[in-house]
C-alpha cells in the first residue's frame, strides 16, 4: 500500500517570504492553488492506494477534503516534522508501507516526476529523495517503511536525510527532478517563474493580480 503526505500549516501564515511582494490575502491564495494543483497530480497518477493532508487548518482540511484526500487533523499546532511524525504513525495504522511525503508548494509537478520517483519502489527498507532547487532542502522523501528514517526537513534538510539513511544502513536514491525541485518561497521565486511560458500555463486559473 502505497501512500502520499503532504504536511501543510494555516494558510494565513503562509509564505511569509513572500510578504514583500505579496499581500497576506494573496499569500493564502497562492497557498491553496498550489495545494489544490499538487492533489490534483497526485490524484491523476493514480499511483497512490491513500492521499493524505496532515493539517490544524479547517480550510485546507476543507480542500483536502474535496480532492477525496484523508486529512488527518493534528490535535494542536506542531512544526512540520512534527505533523509528518504523528501522520506517518497513523498512515502505518492503515496499512500503508511506503510513504511520500511532498511539500504544497510544488506547482509543476507532473504525473511523470511521479512515476521517476515510484521507479523500483521495493518492500524496503529503501528511502528515495528529491533536493530542492539549491540542493539543501528535499522536495520528495519516500520512504518504505514510512518509518524507516525520521523526517528531517527545515535548513540542510536534504543532508540530513542522507545522514540518517547511511547511520541506518538503509539504501538510499537521489532523484534530480527540476520540477519538483522547483518551489515558490522567495520574491526571486516568483520572479523567475514569471519568465517563463510554464509559469502561466499553471496559473492560468489564478487570479490575475497575483501575476502583477
Amino acid at each position: 500500500m502505497i501512500s502520499a503526505l503532504i504536511p501543510v500549516k494555516n494558510l494565513s501564515a503562509s509564505k511569509s517570504r513572500l510578504s514583500e511582494v505579496l499581500s497576506p490575502a494573496q499569500r493564502e491564495k497562492l497557498s491553496a492553488f498550489m495545494l489544490q494543483k499538487l492533489l490534483q497530480v497526485l490524484q491523476w497518477s493514480g499511483r497512490f492506494d491513500l492521499i493524505c493532508v496532515v493539517t490544524h487548518d479547517v480550510r485546507v482540511g476543507q480542500i483536502g477534503q474535496n480532492y477525496e484526500a484523508r486529512v488527518i487533523w493534528e490535535p494542536e499546532p506542531t512544526n512540520e516534522n512534527q505533523a509528518i511524525g504523528y501522520a506517518t504513525e497513523i498512515c502505518q495504522s492503515l496499512g500503508v508501507e511506503s510513504l511520500l511525503v511532498m511539500p504544497a508548494d510544488i506547482p509543476f509537478l507532473t504525473v511523470q516526476d511521479i512515476g521517476a520517483l515510484l521507479t523500483g519502489t521495493t518492500q524496503g527498507p529503501k528511502v528515495t529523495l528529491c533536493p530542492s532547487k539549491e540542493g539543501t532542502g528535499t522536495n520528495a522523501l519516500l520512504r518504505t517503511p514510512p518509518d524507516a528514517i525520521p523526517a528531517r526537513f527545515g535548513p540542510n534538510s536534504f543532508s540530513l536525510h542522507l545522514l540518517e539513511a547511511h547511520t541506518k544502513n538503509i539504501p538510499c536514491e537521489v532523484h534530480s527532478l527540476p520540477r519538483v525541485a522547483l518551489d515558490i518561497d522567495t520574491p526571486e521565486d516568483l520572479l523567475a517563474l514569471k519568465k517563463t511560458d510554464e509559469y502561466f500555463r499553471a496559473f492560468a486559473e489564478f487570479p490575475q493580480s497575483i501575476l502583477i
